[in-house]
């Protein structure tokens, strides 16, 4: 399993994470 995969699925369930619970700038209001 390929290490920059798995930082890279890492990232899009860390920005998944905030735009569902709307925390900070990375919310869907902006």
């Amino acid at each position: 399993y390929d290490i920059s995969m798995q930082r890279h699925e890492l990232i899009l369930r860390i920005h998944h994470y905030l735009n569902n619970h709307s925390l900070g700038p990375l919310g869907p209001n902006q």
